[in-house]
Parts: structure tokens; C-alpha cells; sequence
């Protein structure tokens, strides 16, 4: 599952070996302990993810239901219209036909649009629950920056915006070019945000 890449990712800074203002260098300063996540993998596993986009598929699939509700009454009232051509009733019936035309699209748009609220507070909340368990184990183990893995990523352009200035783009999204041997913390936040939702978090 690969999701959209604008999830915000932290930026990590890198000690430079140039002489400090004690005349220390960063060689001989306390290392810095990173640790790297990747996003796609930790939002693809998680529990919570998958519960709460059942309950959106559960909502999508009522919305479509009340949807096809009303394209039967549509339906319906186009026959009503139809048959009334040439008679008195044709005005009426077109008018009808119209109202119900126009009910349909307003509520179409409005189920849509609370559809797709649902659907960001859900990326929202799972974003945060993300950050805060990760804020919560690395204290607990002492990691000093978290940084999201974007090492793998790969060059996918598009036809809209010059080539050249995709991959600068690209190469300004990055946020690793060196971490040496950065402590992988994928699986642990993925099974402690498990954990914690198989815990009770799902009730909140």
C-alpha cells in the first residue's frame, strides 16, 4: 500500500566534524541516537487505520444506498414526466422531475463532502496517535531524533510541470541523505501502536 507522500516528515540535522566553540569537535561530542520510521509501512499495518476505513467503507456503502434510493425516484418521476408530455400534467411533472433532479445533487454533494471530512479525521487522528507514540518511546529509550525513512522513495513524474523541475523537487523533498546506522524503528512503533489500540483505545 503505498499512500500519498505528504505525510510531514521531521528533518533531521547532522553534526558536521568542524571544531565547536569549546574546541570540541562533534566526533567527541555525545553521539546522537536517530532512529528512522517507515510511515507507509507503520500506517499500512495498523489496526486503527483498518478499523476506522471500515467504518468509512461501512458509511461510503451507506451513502450509496440512499443514493441509489433516489435515483429510482428520479427514475420514476422522468416516466411520470414522460407520460404527461402533450397534456396538462407536463408542466407539473417536469417541475417535479426537476425538484427531485436537484434534492438529489445537493444531497449528493453534501454526503460526499461529509464523507470526505470523515476521511481526513481519520488521517488525523492516526497521524497522532503516530506522533505520539513515538514521542512516548523514544523517551522511554532514549532516541534523540526520529526522522521518517524516505530512503527508498522513487522519482514518479508527471506530465504537468517540466521534468527538470520535478526531480529538484524531489531532491528538496528528501529528508535522508546520510544517517550512518540509524536504529530502525519501524516494527516497534508498529506493535506498540497495536498494542495500545487492542488495549482500548478503539473505545475512545
Amino acid at each position: 500500500m503505498r499512500l500519498a507522500s505528504w505525510f510531514p516528515l521531521a528533518v533531521l540535522v547532522g553534526w558536521i566534524g568542524a571544531d565547536m566553540a569549546d574546541g570540541t569537535t562533534a566526533s567527541s561530542a555525545s553521539a546522537v541516537i536517530v532512529a528512522v520510521v517507515d510511515i507507509e509501512e507503520v500506517i499500512g499495518g495498523l489496526e486503527q487505520r483498518a478499523d476506522a476505513e471500515r467504518r468509512l467503507q461501512a458509511r461510503a456503502a451507506e451513502i450509496q444506498a440512499e443514493g441509489d434510493a433516489f435515483q429510482s425516484r428520479l427514475a420514476e418521476a422522468e416516466q411520470v414526466m414522460q407520460a404527461a408530455e402533450g397534456s396538462a400534467a407536463q408542466r407539473e411533472a417536469i417541475v417535479a422531475f426537476k425538484n427531485l433532479e436537484f434534492q438529489y445533487e445537493g444531497k449528493m454533494a453534501y454526503w460526499n463532502d461529509i464523507l470526505e471530512r470523515e476521511r481526513v479525521k481519520l488521517w488525523q487522528s492516526v497521524f497522532a496517535s503516530l506522533r505520539e507514540e513515538i514521542r512516548k518511546i523514544s523517551e522511554a529509550r532514549g532516541w534523540d531524533v526520529v526522522v521518517a525513512d524516505d530512503s527508498s522513495a522513487e522519482f514518479f513524474p508527471s506530465r504537468d510541470v517540466p521534468l527538470e523541475a520535478q526531480y529538484k523537487q524531489f531532491m528538496r523533498d528528501r529528508r535522508i541523505l546520510y544517517a550512518g546506522q540509524p536504529v530502525n524503528a519501524t516494527a516497534i512503533i508498529l506493535d506498540q501502536m497495536n498494542r495500545s489500540w487492542a488495549a482500548g483505545s478503539q473505545g475512545e
